[in-house]
């Protein structure tokens, strides 16, 4: 394999893995075959401090949190299999985000949120084979598959629980999540992010492989479409399909990505920075100096 390119691990649906590129086309970026601009957004108006939700609306997301950890324990065995059947390009999107995990030595500590099954982590452990990793998901069944998958690894430990409340453990080099972030609130985003660079080594970098809001209802729609016409032609089953979409519809809290760029500038990161986009999944870092 050649470096740079990831490819999805222990997965039974042969894939092939697509090399990245990255090339210079004037102000913007060309990855993986489509242009992405490189600069980072200005902080918007609205992208202030979100003050902290009322009794009620803790009580809320307490319950969809619980519906979440159903929905995904229900789903675990499932879980990879299925993935590059519902996420558009999804060799291109998990290698950009491998990519953008750079350390500076050859053993970080690592720190996976909303890690489930553990497959952005075996991706990054391929980059990284001698670091420390720590997983944290809300389902127990999630992260029992990683347990499968890293049975023969050392230096490896779980953490059960909302990653929005639970002790990280420690300090890490690289945080990173993927397709997770997304089902918070935007308070609870925010929040994250600030703990999320909080947990941090100075020199640490966080990557964010998520789902994000379009910046207008016209092209934000013009994103579900294309992800429904990406759909339509899975071999997946009509109930299965169907479930696919009760997630989307139900348990999806996507943000603007101009909002979640600002949150993370207010939050003291810098360096932050879109290297891949393609629709509403995008991959963005940010380094804590």
């Amino acid at each position: 394999m050649r470096k740079g390119t990831a490819s999805l691990p222990d997965c039974p649906i042969k894939t092939v893995a697509l090399a990245l590129s990255l090339k210079m086309k004037s102000n913007k970026q060309v990855f993986a075959g489509k242009i992405v601009a490189m600069s980072v957004l200005k902080k918007p108006e609205s992208a202030g401090l979100i003050t902290f939700p009322t009794q009620t609306l803790i009580a809320e997301r307490e319950l969809s949190m619980d519906q979440i950890k159903k929905a995904f324990d229900e789903m675990a065995s499932r879980y990879d299999a299925q993935r590059r059947w519902i996420i558009p390009e999804m060799e291109d999107y998990y290698s950009a985000a491998v990519w953008a995990a750079e350390c500076n030595h050859s053993h970080p500590a690592i720190l996976d949120i909303g890690a489930g099954t553990g497959l952005l982590s075996a991706l990054i452990l391929r980059k990284y084979p001698d670091a420390s990793l720590t997983l944290v998901d809300l389902s127990e069944q999630m992260l029992g598959i990683a347990k499968e998958r890293f049975a023969n690894r050392k230096e490896t430990r779980y953490i059960t629980g909302d990653y929005s409340n639970v002790d990280f453990g420690g300090r890490y080099d690289l945080i990173c999540s993927a397709l997770s972030i997304h089902h918070l609130e935007q308070a609870a985003k925010h929040r994250l992010y600030q703990k999320i660079f909080e947990a941090l080594h100075p020199g640490g970098i966080f990557v964010n492989a998520d789902q994000v809001l379009g910046e207008t209802p016209a092209i934000n729609r013009r994103y579900i479409a294309y992800w429904d016409e990406f759909l339509e032609p899975c071999p997946l089953s009509a109930e299965e399909r169907k479930q696919v979409l009760y997630r989307r519809d139900t348990f999806d809290k996507n943000e603007k990505l101009s909002v979640q760029l600002g949150w993370m500038q207010e939050c003291g990161f810098t360096n932050i920075d879109i290297v891949y986009k393609n629709r509403q999944f995008v991959v963005f870092v940010g380094k804590k100096e």
